[in-house]
């Protein structure tokens, strides 16, 4: 079975770390990684195209919707 690789992304680090222990306890699952701004998500997305990416909607700067409504479908 093929596991999904995941991205966690949100600027507040608690929050961040909540959901990448989730993800990380998961066996299912592959962590690419964290990143706590949209910007450096933008980055590794492109970098390492994820399955899944957990995103934080309300960031400084480019926030979750921007940043989504930028990436290219599929």
């Amino acid at each position: 079975m093929t596991k999904f690789r995941v991205l966690v992304v949100d600027d507040e680090p608690l929050a961040r770390a909540a959901v990448a222990g989730i993800v990380k306890a998961d066996p299912d699952v592959d962590a690419l990684g964290e990143c706590g701004d949209g910007l450096a998500a933008r980055e590794a997305i492109e970098r390492d195209r994820p399955d899944i990416v957990f995103l934080d909607i309300e960031m400084p700067g480019l926030d979750g919707l921007r940043l989504a409504d930028g990436l290219p479908p599929g």
